[in-house]
């Protein structure tokens, strides 16, 4: 059965009566024909029948957006995630400024991206990267050269962050040892995931593993240049050398180079190779 994922119009103006019943099923639950037909005259918004109530009840049940169970009907869970996944996938082409069709397929294997600021970068790894399939509940993997900074996130970013971490178990890698890369690893353990710095593994790309999905993320010399000269602070809180790390986010014009390939073989190996630091510290 195919589900209907109209966007419902919930004000009160709508003349929808699909919309006027999944509206009263959101406040109350369930109800019967009779039930929500007695809502909808009260509403006095439309003239209907009972008749054509149960009609539209009928209609909505096989479109999947009610369901009914003994005492009544009430709006089937499964199309309200499926109208939240795709709003969430709306949000993500907007706020990455990648459209849609850019997205993983399955006939597509390998993805290619170029970002001209490291915040368009954050968000693609955040709200694409982080969200490419992972059924089978692997662990996720960064190799970064260092780690990158989750205080340049706006709030809803860093609260998006911290569900993606809390639904897959992230391991990272890092091989700076600076005083903010320990700052940001200390942020992240806080979030869930399991953080090592000092690693002796080649970072020449940044490497990240999501699912059966291989991310490489290429950074200009003059970018790192920058990046490790700001992070060789000696105390933490180096106000001037902290604002000129957060200019360096915000205002750098570089281009980031990113390739995405679908090869779970691949996956599977960087996976068990990481996985190797970390003996002793797995549950």
């Amino acid at each position: 059965m195919a589900m209907d994922i109209s966007i419902p119009q919930l004000n009160s103006k709508s003349k929808s009566t699909k919309d006027q019943i999944i509206a009263i099923l959101a406040e109350e639950w369930p109800l019967s024909a009779k039930e929500i037909c007695n809502r909808l005259l009260r509403k006095r918004t439309i003239a209907i029948s009972y008749q054509a109530v149960h009609k539209t009840l009928n209609e909505m049940e096989s479109a999947g957006q009610i369901k009914k169970i003994e005492k009544g009907f009430m709006l089937n869970l499964d199309w309200i995630r499926s109208i939240k996944n795709f709003g969430e996938f709306i949000e993500r082409a907007y706020i990455t400024k990648i459209p849609a069709s850019m997205k993983h397929s399955e006939n597509q294997e390998v993805f290619n991206f170029t970002f001209n600021d490291p915040m368009d970068l954050a968000r693609f790894i955040l709200d694409v990267f982080f969200a490419y399939p992972n059924p089978d509940k692997k662990p996720g993997i960064c190799h970064w050269w260092s780690i990158y900074p989750p205080i340049s996130l706006s709030d809803s970013e860093y609260r998006r962050l911290r569900q993606r971490l809390s639904q897959t178990q992230y391991y990272m890698l890092g091989h700076n040892q600076t005083t903010m890369d320990k700052i940001f690893a200390e942020n992240f353990t806080g979030l869930g995931a399991k953080v090592l710095l000092g690693a002796d593994i080649p970072f020449n790309p940044d490497t990240m593993v999501q699912g059966d999905y291989v991310g490489l993320i290429y950074f200009s010399p003059k970018f790192r240049k920058d990046w490790l000269r700001y992070c060789k602070i000696a105390r933490i809180l180096d106000k001037l050398r902290l604002s000129k790390l957060l200019m360096l986010i915000y205002e750098h014009s570089d281009k980031f180079n990113v390739i995405v390939s679908k090869n779970r073989e691949v996956a599977d190996r960087i996976r068990e190779q990481t996985m190797e630091y970390f003996k002793g510290e797995r549950k």
